[in-house]
């Protein structure tokens, strides 16, 4: 059997609709490992030259001569009205002939793949009748691992123990039962996003050399340029590569086309456009025309102690005794204002209004349409000031962030003064640090992308073109690689304002740094500045906390200000204080 279907929507759905439900994971993966899916965008790129503007299926259809039912023009307008509509979370408002013509779309897509299909079947018989040789893949037979099914096996088993007896409605539980239930379903976290790394890596090995250059995982066009380095054994040759984007970094483990390994990373100019790669043995004399990076980890031990958690849960129930009693469990997991993905403003508004003074710093969750705001006027970002965090149109929820309280810290706007920064340079970053997850809501992976289009096109944020760009570029640069040249919207910008972007997302990278556990771990930080270095020491919020995790974290994302600053920046946890005298 295979699935044919055209781009790679269908297999992504599937895959984002398993882990968001937690369901029908063996049987996804099964598909996937056994390849049932088959790409006819991919067969045709690779296999049909045409002369079309582009290989969209509708560019497409004129070949296999395919008349769609409803007209293109005509559904163009109503997909942006239902879009509308959904947007406003008003699906009964949908008129009943917008439903039928979006029904007779999706019906012409499903039958024009299918004769897109059939006819390239023709078209491969024909070739075949003229004596050409074309080979069908060999389908893939699927094994899970003894080790794999062992542990699903057992997680199974515990899920039953969890949920026996709990409602399967939402309303009819207890928050005890709720809790319970979202551990249970929580057991196999760490499985369901190993199958998703490797999946990608599945996907990148199956790529062509063409296609890798559009994959920012991978570098195309590769040319030996010399060696530089290394031994008769293991040399380390530098290539010039295609212009392109590229999360490629130092000491990145490569695979060539095929999935085989390649070698490490040991420098990349992406200003010369070359890359030094570290070969191993088999591959010293291989030179590979496109390679890409792919990381796995090994969750083992965590997947482990949540087994053994959801295992005293099971045996003792949420409120056991001891220290580390497990009704922090129900404290965290069960409450009402747990980090949710979306949620109506209104609702967000209450729950503020139930939560918010006892947890001002917690996860609480905080959101205001901005259809309700009705501001008029002015570029004043004042509004900001308010502990509140707002959603995009339909109320998208944010939490109040730990790096919103970071920047109001005495110490840090001290600093900012003696490095001249204005009073709009605070209300911009404040902005940002806002606003820079909202892209989670879309996906976690790459999300600073997705934050930049959901601020640049949120349509009732009321900021300023320029402040909104600006806002959004310091989003994007939370995290990755920080602002380039390269990136045509932060090129465009004057001078003065590229230099504004360097600083502020320099400044909020480290603020992200240090609520990296989002638990607003720290408590306050202290500065020492000289001519050659900054020092941060972030103090922990409850005596005895360590906060290694979040000063190694905020240096590893203080090298955009570093660069702006021209100063070598330390994090470093503040010394515990000492014995007290008596």
């Amino acid at each position: 059997m295979h699935i044919y279907h055209f781009a790679p929507y269908e297999p992504a759905a599937l895959k984002r609709l398993m882990g968001r439900y937690a369901t029908r994971e063996n049987e996804v993966d099964n598909l996937l490992r056994a390849e049932v899916f088959v790409d006819l965008f991919a067969v045709v790129r690779h296999g049909i030259r045409a002369s079309v503007e582009s290989y969209s299926i509708k560019k497409l259809e004129p070949l296999y001569s395919f008349e769609r039912t409803v007209p293109l023009e005509d559904v163009g307008r109503v997909m942006a009205r239902t879009q509308a509509r959904l947007e406003m979370a008003d699906s009964s408002g949908i008129p009943e002939e917008d439903r039928t013509a979006i029904k007779g779309y999706n019906r012409d897509d499903c039958a024009s793949t299918s004769a897109l299909q059939m006819w390239l079947e023709a078209v491969r018989g024909s070739l075949i009748a003229r004596g050409a040789i074309i080979e069908r893949p060999v389908p893939k037979v699927v094994e899970v691992s003894e080790k794999l099914g062992d542990w699903q096996k057992r997680v199974e088993g515990l899920i039953v123990r969890l949920t026996n007896g709990i409602p399967d409605d939402v309303a009819d539980r207890t928050v005890e039962e709720h809790a319970r239930w979202l551990l249970a379903f929580m057991l196999d976290w760490h499985g369901r996003e190993k199958k998703a790394v490797w999946w990608e890596y599945y996907r990148l090995r199956d790529l062509s050399a063409e296609d890798l250059l559009h994959e920012r995982a991978g570098l195309a066009g590769l040319m030996l340029l010399v060696q530089a380095g290394g031994t008769a054994k293991a040399p380390i040759h530098r290539y010039k590569f295609e212009l392109q984007d590229t999360d490629i970094r130092p000491e990145g483990k490569l695979r060539s086309i095929g999935g085989a390994h390649y070698g490490t990373v040991v420098a990349i100019s992406h200003d010369d456009r070359t890359i030094d790669i570290k070969k191993r043995g088999d591959t010293a004399d291989f030179h590979a025309e496109a390679v890409f990076a792919h990381k796995s980890f090994d969750y083992d031990e965590q997947a482990e102690s949540l087994f053994r958690l959801g295992e005293y849960v099971a045996d003792n129930g949420m409120e056991g005794e001891g220290d580390h009693r497990a009704d922090h469990i129900e404290e965290h997991v069960g409450r009402p204002d747990f980090r949710v993905a979306k949620i109506p403003a209104g609702v967000a508004r209450e729950r503020h209004r139930e939560f918010g003074k006892a947890n001002a710093r917690g996860f609480v969750a905080i959101g205001i349409d901005l259809r309700d705001q009705n501001r008029e006027g002015g570029a004043d970002l004042g509004w900001l000031e308010r502990d509140d965090a707002f959603g995009l149109e339909v109320g998208t929820e944010i939490e109040m962030p730990g790096e919103v309280w970071f920047l109001r810290q005495r110490d840090i706007r001290n600093f900012g003064k003696r490095e001249r920064a204005g009073p709009e340079d605070r209300a911009l970053l404040e902005a940002a640090a806002l606003l820079h997850d909202v892209g989670q809501v879309v996906s976690y992976r790459k999300y600073h992308r997705h934050s930049y289009d959901l601020i640049m096109h949120a349509e009732r944020l009321h900021l300023s073109p320029r402040e909104r760009l600006l806002v959004a570029l310091i989003s994007r640069y939370h995290r990755a690689r920080g602002p380039r040249k390269k990136h045509e919207e932060f090129a465009q910008l004057p001078a003065e304002d590229r230099a504004l972007v360097r600083r502020l997302c320099g400044i909020l990278r480290i603020a992200d740094g240090l609520d990296r556990g989002y638990t607003s771990a720290v408590e306050r930080i202290t500065l020492e500045a000289c001519p050659t270095r900054l020092t941060i020491r972030p103090v922990p919020r409850f005596a005895g906390a360590d906060l290694a995790l979040e000063s190694w974290s905020a240096s590893q994302l203080a090298d955009v200000l570093a660069r702006v600053l021209k100063r070598e920046i330390v994090v470093e946890p503040a010394p515990a204080p000492g014995p007290v005298a008596v």
